[in-house]
């Protein structure tokens, strides 16, 4: 399949052929609306999603795209694929089990071409217990003025800095005190928010509506950014909650392979962030034997992606200066080459992988 098929250049893009894919093949679309917001190029944002299968088949396999928005570009690519697959539907059908695909999980931000959401809220750090309190997040404090200096691009004081920070307290630890979330820093980066957001809402609602009667689900995340150039990397999010001892791991290797990496284990290119959406397979449904993977796949490096990650920040906390559609358009220009290689190779490499996941899963 040419990615020219299925690889959009928008969001608004996207979502007409995830739409046009679903009615084409009878099956029904459901569809959230984010009101009070208008996408990029004025259109209507939503989270759109679709049963494929038998609705009451005992499994469910979830694959959702867009949890950080300007990763759903590759998701959604992902989803379509599926869709336009006839050999890997009658496998899905012959094997008795459902697929749910959520399109979009934060429409705005997929618009924008941002990682947070209209709230600048991380949806992937925002699935958090909110009734209790929260240990502060001291190494984002320390890194917040940063990484979000007073003036764009930094000078080499700002990054002098940065790399000292690296130096004294190693990779891993400024990877988990930048990634975990943080609840401080409403104009930060990785904000986890302060309450759940319309995105966390609608996912639960989703999920929940076509889960609760489920013997098995296995959920399959879809996102970009980190990780060698194209390479796939399946993460175990976590254990199913009812089974979390090593006969779920060994699972987990059986289905996928060994080259699948635990989040909690420290073993991925991801912090162990707390507040993961696909993790509420078992926080939510403890009696649903779950698993719950995380596809990354790779596009530069780590520090040109942080890069990326900052200037959006920065123009994001400084969108009232009188150039701020010019620097917002820039930082589109740089969080796409971050996230979403105008490359047939690297777009190639995802449906690939993808469709080898997809295998390892309705074969399990």
């Amino acid at each position: 399949m040419s990615s020219s098929k299925v690889f959009s250049q928008s969001y608004a893009e996207a979502r007409y052929r995830f739409c046009d894919a679903v009615k084409a093949r009878g099956f029904h679309l459901e569809t959230r609306v984010l009101e009070g917001h208008t996408g990029l190029l004025g259109e209507a944002l939503a989270t759109d999603a679709t049963i494929v299968g038998d609705p009451l088949a005992p499994e469910l396999i979830i694959v959702t795209s867009g949890v950080h928005g300007i990763e759903g570009y590759s998701g959604s690519a992902c989803q379509l694929s599926i869709l336009e697959d006839d050999e890997l539907l009658r496998k899905a059908e012959r094997a008795g089990k459902a697929l749910l695909l959520i399109h979009a999980v934060s429409p705005f931000s997929f618009s924008y071409g941002r990682r947070a959401n209209e709230n600048n809220v991380d949806i992937n750090r925002n699935f958090i217990d909110f009734s209790s309190v929260r240990p502060a997040n001291s190494g984002y404090a320390e890194l917040h003025p940063l990484m979000l200096p007073e003036a764009w691009p930094p000078g080499d004081q700002n990054r002098d800095a940065i790399r000292a920070y690296q130096l004294e307290r190693g990779m891993q630890a400024f990877r988990d005190a930048l990634s975990t979330g943080q609840q401080v820093h409403p104009e930060g980066l990785f904000y986890s928010g302060l309450e759940p957001e319309w995105s966390n809402r609608v996912l639960r609602e989703i999920v929940g509506m076509n889960s609760a009667s489920r013997q098995r689900a296995i959920w399959l995340d879809i996102h970009t950014g980190l990780g060698p150039y194209g390479f796939g990397e399946k993460i175990l999010v976590d254990m199913r909650s009812n089974d979390a001892d090593a006969d779920g791991w060994a699972d987990a290797k059986r289905i996928w392979g060994h080259d699948v990496v635990s989040l909690s284990a420290g073993e991925s290119v991801s912090s162990n962030a707390s507040g993961a959406a696909c993790a509420l397979l078992q926080s939510e449904f403890p009696s649903i034997d779950s698993m719950s993977l995380v596809i990354e796949f790779g596009t530069l490096s780590m520090t040109e992606t942080l890069e990326a990650l900052r200037f959006d920040h920065w123009v994001y906390r400084n969108r009232n200066l009188p150039n701020y559609d010019t620097l917002a358009r820039e930082a589109r220009k740089t969080m796409l080459k971050a996230f979403y290689p105008a490359s047939d190779l690297w777009r190639g490499m995802i449906l690939g992988q993808m469709r080898a996941v997809m295998e390892q899963t309705l074969a399990a």
